[in-house]
């Protein structure tokens, strides 16, 4: 049974109640597209996670791909990183079954847990340049 209020059925006005604050939030901090790439020993590295953790706020992450190259993804739908102050952070993830990771992710994986150092990125504006080259 529909019920109405001034002519519109309860359920339209239910889902616009609903529906009303799905939209794009107010962040503190704006989000800014942010891409580059990595090497290892001058060549790139396919298959690297790279992840930027913020001091407060949401991760973004991305994959390498066969040039090295990654795009940061705040959210499913929505590419980039939070302006400020980050932690860098590399890792792989196997995908499928029997998935190996090269030897060149391997090394930046070990290098970066071995050093114990924290590599920290300040982002004030998009970018599409930011290189990351192992060894140093």
């Amino acid at each position: 049974m529909w019920h109405r209020a001034g002519g519109v059925p309860w359920s339209v006005l239910l889902v616009c109640v609903l529906t009303a604050g799905c939209g794009k939030s107010d962040r503190p901090w704006p989000v800014v597209p942010v891409s580059g790439t990595v090497t290892f020993r001058g060549e790139p590295v396919e298959g690297l996670i790279v992840e930027f953790q913020p001091e407060a706020g949401r991760p973004s992450q991305a994959r390498t791909d066969q040039n090295g190259r990654f795009v940061l993804n705040y959210t499913i739908h929505e590419a980039g990183a939070q302006t400020g102050l980050h932690r860098v952070t590399f890792s792989w993830a196997d995908q499928r079954e029997g998935d190996r990771p090269s030897p060149a992710v391997v090394e930046i994986v070990k290098f970066h847990s071995r050093t114990g150092q924290s590599l920290n990125i300040e982002i004030t504006k998009a970018t599409d340049d930011l290189r990351f080259e192992f060894p140093r």
